[in-house]
């Protein structure tokens, strides 16, 4: 009964850790501690995973590990402790550092689908970065800061014949599309 005590003792904490997460993510996502705030939940999840499985239910479990003429041998609920740190850890790939953008333009007539002139300018906090349209008609900006991943940020798009001013646009994906207002002047 002991052992049931201390599982529901760590299962609460594990939810209340859980739901703080959830609130949190945003804020977490934005200072780069998503990951290893991910990896604290963890380790209530594992000792009250661990406590129930062998202390109430009285199970058992080994694991013996060799390798190069050493020997590792774990027994009991340490075996299912490590089981789902290590799980959490191959499970949960890591953050990236950076992530790759894509925008595409197009008239917002619909006269031109795909515009394979010109460039556009992004603005990340000071930074401004400007790539080219290629033949296919994508301006690639490699090497993103995550944090601007579902943000809103200012693009120029600079196309001859088409109006040259800022446009705000959100993040949705890595892949966006832009429309283009024609200058009064072209047909």
């Amino acid at each position: 009964m002991t052992y049931a005590g201390i599982a529901l003792v760590g299962l609460v904490l594990a939810m209340g850790f859980a739901v703080f997460y959830i609130y949190q993510v945003p804020r977490l996502v934005q200072s780069g501690a998503q990951g290893q705030i991910f990896y604290l939940l963890l380790i209530p999840w594992a000792l009250s995973c661990a406590a129930f499985l062998f202390g109430a239910m009285k199970s058992y479990a080994g694991f013996t590990y060799k390798h190069l003429g050493s020997a590792l041998e774990l027994g009991g609920p340490v075996v299912l402790f490590c089981l789902v740190l290590i799980g959490g850890f191959k499970l949960v790939p890591a953050a990236p550092q950076s992530f790759d953008l894509t925008i595409r333009a197009h008239s917002e007539d619909g006269r031109d689908p795909l515009i394979t002139t010109g460039k556009v300018t992004i603005e990340l906090d000071t930074a401004l970065l400007t790539q080219p349209f290629n033949s296919n008609g994508e301006a690639d900006f490699k090497g993103v800061p995550p944090k601007f991943e579902g943000a809103t940020i200012r693009m120029l798009p600079q196309v001859e014949g088409y109006e040259q001013k800022w446009q705000r646009h959100k993040l949705k994906s890595h892949v966006f599309d832009i429309p283009l207002v024609r200058t009064t002047g072209r047909q």
